[in-house]
């Protein structure tokens, strides 16, 4: 019983870090987008491989500086140059982490024909335009405001 409890703290966990953090927000978006868009390129399972550690190495370290900004707040709320270079080193991490992560993005979809793919699918069904739209919406959405307060506006009505 205590490793499903483990499980649900380590749930809780993140779906804190969905909910106040918004930086998580930004990085699962950006990996929705790069999971949906790579069907469109023939990527090899060690490419998939390499995707999905990266996009894990971000959310961790996302994690790991939201824990570690939560741990310095309990120490003291005052203005306090250790508590502010720790803050600024884990959030340095995960922003070196997010930049690897682009770069090596970027070599693996350097594949003109996933271009070409993409494009073709798009000019040939003009419609699913509609749905892009209406996802990148919903991305903005999901950025700027919390699963919680969404679904709170929708209680108030």
């Amino acid at each position: 019983m205590s490793l499903l409890r483990s499980f649900g703290f380590a749930f809780a966990g993140i779906w804190h870090s969905i909910n106040y953090e918004r930086n998580m927000r930004i990085h699962l978006t950006a990996a929705a987008y790069v999971l949906v868009f790579s069907l469109f390129f023939s990527l090899s399972a060690a490419e998939y491989a390499i995707l999905f550690v990266l996009i894990g190495l971000v959310l961790a370290l996302e994690l790991l500086n939201t824990a570690l900004e939560a741990a310095a707040d309990v120490i003291t709320k005052e203005r306090n140059r250790y508590i502010k270079i720790m803050k600024d080193a884990a959030a340095g991490a995960v922003l070196i982490a997010a930049m690897a992560s682009v770069a090596v993005a970027a070599v693996i979809f350097w594949k003109p024909e996933g271009f070409v793919n993409l494009y073709s699918f798009f000019i040939g069904q003009p419609l699913w335009f509609l749905p892009l739209g209406a996802g990148t919406v919903l991305s903005l959405l999901f950025i700027y405001r919390s699963p919680m307060q969404i679904a709170a506006n929708f209680k108030k009505k």
